[in-house]
């Protein structure tokens, strides 16, 4: 009898990974659905799969696909988990604005597009989600600092036109809002 051929997830291979170290092969095959060699596969990169999950990928993922971009990825990752222990919020286009940063600092051709970003959020399980309350505010020492750089980027501005900037802004707000 043959077996259809079955992907299994992330999370179902570290199943089979548990249950292998107690079991034979024959068995893991027979209670997963799967041929003796792909269990056997799923052995050989038993730590590749296990490193997978522990760098928070998603565990719905089937196969664990390296990015054509490894560097700049690993840096953008470093970068939002950095920000996220700040409780700064991190939305799509901030995420590609910083992977174009990266990217030219290293000197490489990188593209941040929406499947781009699409596939970093898949890869690493990020989920844009709205802050709120509390413990989502951000440090007061980074407010603090923030307030006073402020005073000496509009050192050079006199009041009237700072509060001209407010309204045009306003306005641009409105319009905005009112396309909707």
């Amino acid at each position: 009898m043959s077996l259809k051929r079955k992907n299994l997830t992330i999370s179902e291979k570290l199943n089979v990974i548990e249950f292998a170290s107690t079991h034979s092969q024959r068995d893991v095959a027979d209670r997963f659905g799967i041929s003796v060699g792909a269990v056997n596969n799923i052995l050989k990169k038993k730590q590749e799969i296990q490193m997978a999950c522990e760098e928070n990928c998603n565990p719905q993922m089937k196969r664990v696909r390296l990015s054509s971009h490894c560097e700049v990825n690993d840096l953008i990752w470093q970068w939002f988990v950095t920000a996220r222990s700040k409780n700064i919020p991190i939305s799509g286009p901030i995420l590609q604005a910083k992977g174009i940063d990266f990217a030219e600092q290293l000197g490489i051709p990188f593209k941040a597009s929406n499947g781009w970003l699409e596939k970093f959020r898949s890869r690493y399980n990020i989920a844009f989600k709205t802050l709120c309350g509390e413990s989502a505010s951000v440090d007061p020492g980074t407010v603090d600092t923030w307030k006073q750089q402020l005073h000496t980027i509009i050192g050079g501005y006199s009041p009237e036109d700072i509060s001209i900037v407010r309204e045009q802004v306003s306005t641009i707000r409105f319009c905005q809002l009112s396309l909707l």
